[in-house]
């Protein structure tokens, strides 16, 4: 049970840190909540937790058939700090940017149907694929996630549940980030580029300890 915490807990909070940062996606559910009201946003919202949660089971469905040796890893993991390293600099450099929200018509496509627009702009995500394949490999390296049906079932309601609490924020209080954005931002922004520094620090910390020290060793 509390293994199943951990995995639960852990699917929770990495897909929170995914989902606060101002996207589409969660500015959408804002301006849906305001413009069409409670239930059209509570409509996308389930949509949009639906597909990323079979998003993530694909992924994991594509880690268990895809081994990735040692001499591919070997250049995965600078291209993966070098990324991350210029997410974290763009985000930190990007908080001295003044940010608007507009709120006109044409924020998002006219389709009628809140739950299908909510499919479309999760399906239309690119960085979503990348954010969980990574993500995933961590889990399973970190024995944290397992591939049994319990475990992978506890890591994605966990997945579900932090997106759905992340958008729920920006439909219950979003007057209150829509009149204090640049404050909100600044927080956000703050946080997820240290996040991001932290985790390159980490795979730095990885990468060294599979590759370079054992060649260290070796010679």
């Amino acid at each position: 049970m509390k293994k199943q915490f951990k995995t639960f807990s852990s699917g929770y909070g990495v897909s929170l840190i995914g989902a606060l940062p101002l996207g589409v996606l969660n500015v959408t559910a804002f301006k849906i909540a305001i413009t069409k009201g409670l239930c059209d946003a509570l409509l996308f919202t389930i949509a949009v937790v639906s597909l990323e949660i079979v998003v993530v089971r694909i992924c994991l469905f594509a880690a268990g058939r895809i081994r990735i040796n040692s001499k591919l890893s070997y250049y995965l993991y600078p291209i993966a700090i070098a990324l991350l390293v210029y997410l974290a600099i763009d985000i930190l450099r990007s908080i001295q940017e003044i940010t608007t929200i507009k709120t006109d018509g044409i924020f998002f496509p006219e389709i009628k149907s809140s739950f299908l627009l909510g499919l479309l702009l999760s399906a239309l995500n690119p960085l979503q694929f990348p954010y969980w394949i990574g993500w995933n490999k961590i889990m399973l390296e970190r024995k944290v996630l397992k591939v049994t049906t319990v475990s992978i079932s506890s890591y994605l309601i966990g997945i579900g549940l932090g997106t759905l609490t992340a958008l729920l924020l920006f439909i219950f209080i979003g007057h209150y980030i829509f009149k204090d954005f640049e404050q909100y931002n600044y927080i956000v922004s703050l946080i997820l580029g240290l996040i991001y520094i932290c985790f390159a620090i980490y795979l730095m910390v990885l990468f060294y300890k599979k590759h370079l020290k054992s060649m260290k060793n070796h010679v």
